[in-house]
């Protein structure tokens, strides 16, 4: 009988299972045949050329698999890091981390954007509210129905005087391609070197790349974090910011700052 010594057997489980995972998300997203081979660059996981993703007419499909398959590696390499260093994967401890940040000043930056001169400092926005949300890739299906939920509300946030940002890492062209496959108006943001994100604490690195955790942060006229989100559920998280601000607003306080039910979940949901 062939014996494995522990670590290899806790290695094996995890890719079986992730390997599953990953498979399936695959399928839901539509990728059946592998029309496109994904090739991966240098340093993110999130970014993959896609070889015969040419021709009119076919970007869009080419990218929205694409974003499939990088949402599957991604997740892997998540996996592979979690058995490798003999712990289960877990978003920061969110209780201690969100307090920390509530009530102190956000910090400034100054990003690519889709919208607007091309540029975009968050000081440019004092005095109005400011919704930061980081997010991991664009294309993927949980992000995807974030930033669907972000444009659903925002009739709602710009009434109440609220600008909306979405940040992750991906370049400010695929930002593009997907502002226009999924209708989004509001800015999104290019932080391609990770910094913004590092200094909001949402940077996460596994073997393949960087990318950051889904959550946010709300700001307000002064400049301060006066609610933050470690982990949020792509299909409600809106709803939540838009009720936290309403009570912000009206000069109600909040229950404490929350994780919604979610964290890495969401990254793979649909």
């Amino acid at each position: 009988r062939l014996s494995l010594p522990g670590e290899m057997v806790q290695l094996v489980s995890a890719l079986a299972v992730l390997g599953v995972m990953a498979l399936l998300q695959l399928v839901c997203s539509g990728f059946v045949s592998p029309l496109e081979r994904p090739v991966a660059r240098l340093g993110r996981c999130e970014r993959l050329a896609v070889s015969g993703c040419g021709g009119e007419g076919r970007g869009v499909e080419a990218v929205s698999r694409r974003g499939a398959i990088h949402e599957s590696l991604g997740f892997l390499a998540l996996g592979t890091a979690m058995a490798l260093g003999g712990t289960a994967w877990a978003p920061p401890a969110a209780a201690a981390a969100v307090k920390s940040v509530v009530g102190s000043k956000a910090p400034d930056f100054t990003l690519e954007t889709t919208s607007g001169s091309g540029k975009l400092s968050l000081s440019d926005l004092q005095g109005r509210w400011v919704v930061l949300y980081f997010y991991p890739a664009d294309f993927s299906s949980g992000c995807t129905l974030e930033a669907k939920r972000f444009q659903d509300g925002l009739p709602r946030f710009k009434a109440m005087d609220a600008e909306v940002l979405g940040v992750s890492v991906d370049d400010i062209d695929r930002h593009r391609d997907f502002c226009g496959k999924n209708k989004i108006t509001f800015p999104l943001l290019s932080d391609f070197d990770g910094k913004v994100s590092f200094d909001y604490g949402t940077l996460l690195t596994t073997e393949l790349g960087s990318f950051a955790q889904r959550q946010t942060f709300l700001i307000d006229p002064q400049g301060k974090i006066r609610y933050a989100w470690e982990s949020v559920s792509p299909a409600r998280h809106a709803d939540d910011v838009l009720r936290v601000l309403e009570e912000l607003q009206a000069g109600k306080k909040p229950s404490s700052s929350r994780i919604e039910a979610g964290g890495l979940d969401g990254f793979l949901s649909s």
